[in-house]
């Protein structure tokens, strides 16, 4: 691309003309902000003073390579919207591709053309997150706003001058958002594609500090070893569901003991039955179910070898509930052998009760042997649905940031 140069009209100082195509109509001074219109020999129509310069990492006559195609920064114009933030466009030139933008935004790049086709629905009456369609791809309404350009520098299509407000409708569809622009004479639509930044770094060998701050509404959620990890999980998760099922089918257990113990069985609080455990490979389950806590309340359950303690509840005991009405707990616990046991319970009497009672209050008690446990499994199921889990919590989350 050619490169040639004249001095400002106002200040003398030299600056470069990139060749932006017949179709250029102002160049704008970057050092006093002096314009000019360029089909009338650059004469000079007024000059931006105490513009307030952006901070891009871009600056004119850069040049680098987007979607393969090779454009100079011919221009610039920055804006600050109703909201109080702001953002420079950078106005590209490909002598093979014509013009296009190239927006920067605190460490976020887009890029942006012109577009001729017209969104489903009238922009101008919809509400945050109603959907419409554009080139029939669906979009949500994001927000509406007015603009006000604070900065312009180089060659530009249309005179652009600090001061000048617009109203911008966007509509988003990550990485794209559609774009309606509105000023007092006309009004256009744009289609705007979110840029990696690290490749706009490559392709245009910048250096800068890549720190993002907020999510821009076009960013697109990227989590690559999140996503792979939910896809993974799928298969452990349905195995131990399967394995889990089959366990419950399988993993009855053979009753060894089973009782309703009422107070009428009991002698000074205490419960004692012996009873045979042939199958010591696998665990042994105790269960009680005390639904008259209001009456009973469980202190102790242990199980004797001769007279040698081979368990009690303790602190080993899974409280389901413990209210005042019921008392439940689940033990599982493994023997050295198998042989003859002793099962002592130890229960206190909280409250009379009366003879008008339909149903006598009693403590179910039962004991299984040949259990097998299915811990392992319920850790690798809720390990797998956490790992599932954590690529849509991480977006949704992201996405609420995109909507703040």
């Amino acid at each position: 691309m050619k490169v040639k140069s004249i001095q400002c009209k106002k200040c003398a100082a030299p600056l470069s003309l990139h060749g932006g195509g017949h179709r250029i109509r102002s160049l704008t001074c970057e050092y006093c902000g002096a314009i000019m219109k360029v089909q009338e020999d650059f004469a000079l129509l007024g000059q931006f003073k105490d513009q307030s310069h952006p901070d891009c990492p871009l600056s004119l006559g850069t040049q680098g390579t987007i979607k393969d195609v090779l454009f100079t920064v011919i221009g610039t114009v920055s804006y600050r919207s109703n909201y109080g933030d702001s953002w420079t466009d950078l106005h590209l030139y490909s002598e093979t591709h014509g013009y296009a933008w190239l927006s920067y935004q605190l460490g976020h790049f887009t890029f942006t053309r012109r577009v001729r086709y017209l969104p489903s629905r009238n922009m101008k009456q919809l509400s945050p997150r109603e959907i419409l369609r554009v080139n029939d791809q669906p979009y949500q309404f994001l927000e509406a706003y007015q603009t006000e350009v604070i900065h312009v520098a180089g060659e530009l299509t249309w005179i652009a001058k600090v001061g000048d407000t617009s109203i911008l409708r966007d509509a988003i569809s990550p990485p794209f958002m559609f774009s309606q622009e509105e000023t007092e004479n006309e009004q256009e639509y744009h289609l705007t594609e979110y840029i990696d930044p690290e490749a706009i770094d490559a392709n245009f060998e910048l250096e800068y500090d890549t720190h993002r701050s907020f999510v821009h509404p076009a960013q697109p959620f990227k989590a690559p070893i999140r996503k792979a990890l939910s896809k993974a999980s799928l298969i452990p998760m349905a195995l131990s569901v399967l394995f889990m099922f089959f366990l419950t089918l399988l993993n009855m257990g053979n009753t060894v003991l089973s009782e309703r113990i009422t107070h009428s069985q009991m002698t000074g609080g205490l419960f004692v039955q012996d009873f045979t455990i042939n199958n010591a490979n696998h665990l042994v389950e105790i269960q009680f179910d005390n639904a008259y806590g209001s009456r009973f309340q469980v202190k102790d359950i242990t199980l004797f070898d001769d007279t040698h303690e081979v368990f009690t509840f303790g602190k080993k005991l899974k409280v389901k509930s413990s209210t005042i009405s019921s008392q439940q707990g689940t033990a599982q616990f493994k023997i050295k052998k198998a042989g003859k046991y002793t099962l002592r319970l130890r229960a206190i009497t909280t409250r009379k009760w009366a003879n008008s009672d339909r149903i006598t209050p009693y403590i179910s008690l039962t004991i299984k042997e040949g259990v097998m446990n299915n811990r392992y499994l319920k850790y690798l199921f809720y390990i797998s649905i956490i790992s599932f889990l954590l690529f849509y919590i991480s977006r949704y989350f992201f996405n609420k940031k995109r909507w703040e």
